[in-house]
């Protein structure tokens, strides 16, 4: 129990993130694959002041952290309520992609879906589009938000409160092949932006039961089933008319073109991150910050137990 909540504090100290009792339950991170009975909230809670009482982590106005590292608390509640803002930006962006065909969910990810965003922040999105037409969809989310300036371009650095495109999925194939206590983060922590099937988040969870190869409680926290961000019937009905201008002969021709440009990226043979492009599934993160944070994350556990 000691073991798996300094692993919790010290993954999200990489982050310059501290947690309140109920998320180190929620993100609690199997250490040594343990698959014992799950810690409950109660067992957590007596962990954590056991940990503060050996001065080994230090707490304050409901937060816990590492030691010497009280300024986080701060750090966090800025860094909250600019997420906040750009929450709202995020959804008036993505409010578009409702006329967009093919376009079936849409979920904040990254620092904006956890909450840990700061002024230069962009917004990351995953993005969930119709089976076997994944490569038009790309297409049109690409052209709908560069035309209204909203879109991250490759090329560009620091690009604050642009839409970073880097993740799409179908609805047929929500498998994440990319298994580490990173990722499994990562999607813990999705929020909604766009949602147009109720069911669609529950079986993303099904086909993603590697996450609790990584955590004891997955799926405790981020988007409510229940909560569905529906279509108007004016989206709807704009969504129709484009699927005319777009139908399914056309994907083979879309993909083939934004093939040539995605080979000709240097990016797309860098050294670190990966970047996938298939009918199932496009994956642009040739730099992501992946390797260095479990670098980081495993050198403070070490420290942290004496290993």
């Amino acid at each position: 129990m000691r073991q798996a909540v300094l692993a919790t504090l010290a993954y999200y100290d990489i982050l310059d993130f501290p947690l309140k009792a109920e998320e180190v339950f929620n993100c609690l991170i199997k250490v040594n694959g343990d698959d014992s009975d799950k810690p409950t909230p109660i067992d957590i809670r007596c962990a954590l002041d056991q940990l503060v009482l050996e001065k080994i982590i230090s707490a304050a106005n409901g937060y816990y952290f590492l030691s010497d590292r009280e300024y986080l608390v701060p750090l966090r509640l800025k860094k909250e309520k600019i997420s906040r803002r750009k929450m709202v930006r995020a959804r008036r962006a993505v409010r578009w992609l409702a006329f967009v065909p093919y376009v079936e969910a849409v979920f904040a990810s990254g620092s904006l879906g956890l909450g840990n965003c700061d002024e230069l922040s962009d917004l990351d999105v995953l993005v969930i589009t119709k089976h076997g037409r994944i490569w038009t969809a790309r297409l049109l989310i690409t052209g709908f938000l560069s035309v209204f300036g909203l879109r991250r371009k490759p090329r560009q650095k620091i690009a604050p409160d642009k839409i970073c495109l880097n993740h799409y999925i179908t609805d047929a194939s929500l498998t994440i092949p990319f298994h580490s206590i990173y990722n499994a983060q990562t999607y813990l922590n999705l929020k909604p932006l766009l949602v147009c099937d109720p069911g669609l988040f529950a079986e993303f969870q099904k086909k993603n039961p590697w996450i609790g190869d990584f955590l004891y409680h997955p799926w405790q926290v981020g988007y409510d089933p229940a909560i569905t961000i529906r279509l108007s019937r004016f989206a709807r009905a704009v969504s129709a008319i484009l699927k005319i201008f777009f139908p399914a002969w056309l994907e083979g021709r879309v993909k083939r073109y934004q093939i040539r440009r995605i080979t000709r990226n240097p990016l797309t043979s860098h050294p670190v991150g990966h970047v996938v492009y298939d009918d199932e599934q496009l994956a642009f993160h040739p730099d992501s910050p992946e390797p260095v944070i479990l670098e980081k994350y495993q050198a403070k556990l070490n420290e942290l137990t004496g290993a």
